[in-house]
């Protein structure tokens, strides 16, 4: 019945978020990515203060007092009810738990974040075209996909993936639906090498798929040595056009 389904409620069991909510805060993929969506909402949003916020897909809430902390007045909406209690306990953001094909309410706010969300829709356009009835006149949509189709693997199958994404790809999609993209880049870059190599021992060495092991931090030493480089990378992040990565990060603006 419901077309949106994040893969934390497809996939995941009650008894992940305890661990999730651990590795958002020590994973070096999770606090980069904080950091660089933090830099590119600062950099792309201008006149924040007081703005209105939703985060669609806020599962633990990890980026819910970040986005506070730039003067938005936040709203996330999830459909997973585990995920919405530890994502109670990080912020003082409003909480919805729906799925955007049915959260019926008429407020409509300046700014839409889904951050590793999109790829999880069986019917992506219709997603954007919603999106869009929720933004006020010129409001904006920020977004972060994992990126390159010939990517995919079994991980994906199994996170509740539907597609990776090509930016031409994405791009005619928000045009479509009455978009306007004004950045656009690949992230994990500097890593990237890695992250394909990681991808394919990941199923070499452990034949069965483990959404616990999947989800594990890297020895301390990697770890930090991870974080250090990408958070490098982010200092170059809105200079240089990467034409790869792991992931990619799209801001659009709604036309009218």
């Amino acid at each position: 019945m419901l077309h949106y389904v994040l893969a934390m409620s497809k996939s995941f069991s009650a008894s992940y978020y305890t661990l999730i909510d651990v590795m958002e805060k020590k994973h070096f993929w999770y606090t980069e990515r904080s950091h660089v969506i933090a830099q590119l909402l600062s950099r792309m949003i201008p006149k924040r203060k007081g703005k209105t916020f939703l985060e669609i897909g806020c599962g633990t809430g990890i980026l819910l007092p970040i986005i506070e902390s730039l003067g938005f007045r936040v709203t996330g909406m999830d459909i997973n009810f585990e995920a919405l209690k530890y994502a109670r306990m990080k912020s003082h953001a409003s909480l919805i738990r729906s799925s955007l094909f049915t959260y019926k309410k008429k407020q409509t706010f300046d700014v839409i974040g889904m951050f590793d969300v999109f790829e999880h829709q069986t019917d992506d356009q219709k997603f954007l075209s919603l999106c869009n009835r929720l933004l006020k006149p010129n409001g904006y949509v920020c977004m972060s996909v994992p990126s390159h189709m010939w990517l995919w693997s079994q991980i994906d199958t199994l996170s509740g993936h539907v597609r990776r994404y090509e930016l031409t790809d994405l791009k005619n999609k928000l045009n479509k639906e009455g978009f306007t993209v004004i950045f656009s880049n690949h992230w994990n870059v500097f890593l990237f090498p890695l992250y394909v190599v990681w991808r394919i021992q990941f199923f070499l060495v452990h034949k069965k798929f483990s959404m616990k092991r999947y989800l594990q931090a890297p020895y301390p030493p990697i770890n930090e040595l991870c974080k250090y480089i990408l958070h490098k990378e982010c200092s170059l992040f809105f200079s240089i056009s990467f034409p790869f990565g792991s992931s990619l990060f799209v801001v659009a603006r709604k036309n009218r």
